[in-house]
This record gives C-alpha cells, sequence and structure tokens, in this order.
C-alpha cells in the first residue's frame, strides 16, 4: 500500500487502526486519496506474516449510498451469533473538520472471512451527532461482549448524547447525554 505523504491538513492515513480477538491489524485512511485506490476503505493484515499485502476488507461499493466515503473510526467485535461485525463511523467533513449533512454515520459490517476471500454484508447504520468536530474527536470501541462503545464530541450546551453503549445484537441501550 501506498500510503499519502502530503495532505494540507493531514488527513490522510493510515488514520485509525483496530484489532480483531484473532489478531488481524484493521488500517483505514481518513480521506481517499490520489495514492489510495478510490474503492479501497479498510484494509487488514496479520502480523504472524507481514510478508503479506494488506487484504482489502471494506470498499465504498459496500456502503450504502447517501454515505459519505470518510471513514472516522473503526472497531472490530462479534455480535451475538458469534459472527465478526466490522463498525465504521463514516461521513465527509470539510477542510476545517465540520461534518457536512451525510455525515456521523455509525455504519456496522457482517465479516465473513471463513473462505479464500472476505465477504462483507452491510448491516445497518445509527445515526451520530452531526453538528460538530467528529473528525478526530469520536471513537469506539469494544466491549468484552461483542458491545460496542461510542464516544461523540459534540459541542457545549447541546443536549446529544456523549457517550453510548450499543449491545451485541447492535441496537444502543445506553445514552449518557450532556447536561
Amino acid at each position: 500500500v501506498s500510503w499519502c505523504t502530503e495532505s494540507k491538513y493531514y488527513e490522510h492515513g493510515p488514520f485509525r487502526v483496530c484489532t480483531d480477538d484473532e489478531g488481524y491489524v484493521y488500517v483505514c485512511e481518513n480521506l481517499r486519496s490520489a495514492d489510495y485506490p478510490d474503492n479501497i476503505l479498510v484494509r487488514r493484515m496479520h502480523p504472524s506474516d507481514l510478508t503479506k499485502n494488506l487484504e482489502a476488507v471494506l470498499m465504498q461499493s459496500h456502503v450504502p449510498s447517501g454515505i459519505a466515503e470518510r471513514v472516522h473510526s473503526i472497531a472490530v467485535t462479534r455480535n451475538a451469533n458469534r459472527q465478526k461485525v466490522l463498525y465504521a463511523i463514516l461521513g465527509g467533513t470539510t477542510t476545517e473538520g465540520v461534518l457536512t449533512s451525510n455525515s456521523g454515520k455509525l455504519c456496522s459490517f457482517i465479516l465473513d472471512d471463513s473462505g479464500n476471500s472476505i465477504r462483507i454484508t452491510y448491516q445497518k447504520t445509527i445515526d451520530l451527532y452531526t453538528h460538530g468536530l467528529l473528525n478526530i474527536y469520536t471513537s469506539i470501541q469494544p466491549g468484552i461482549n461483542g458491545d460496542l462503545w461510542v464516544a461523540q464530541h459534540r459541542a457545549s450546551g447541546n443536549p446529544e448524547p456523549v457517550l453510548m453503549h450499543i449491545n451485541n445484537e447492535g441496537n444502543i441501550d445506553y445514552k449518557l447525554l450532556a447536561s
């Protein structure tokens, strides 16, 4: 992979990294660039064989239409059926990092890597807070039972949630609101 080495706003990657329970390392760029193939959003590798190229995992063609192609954060966990789930916060931002109108989507995808290639299936989208700096300040972290935590940056005085818990069925079951 040829990573972009020049950017006026430091938005090219590798931008975010995460691991799964099998030791795979997932890497994404925040913004597609001339140095990064247009359709690939997330790649992965296994540290046991560093001579192999990174595999393409999530492609722009897997993402529902109308959702921008920037990847702000990623996490991989397992759902209640023990399937791997790739979570990706997707959206677009201006050069100043402010979200555009179609931003702030937490999309989940089922990963099937049991064969010779990775198959990925779109599962669902959860809308996130969309009126602030999501680019750098929102993060997602897997829990211990296939669940997920999302911390969202938000403007002061805004009643949107700052912390959410998503259970292993992919549903929000807790929100901590800003006061």
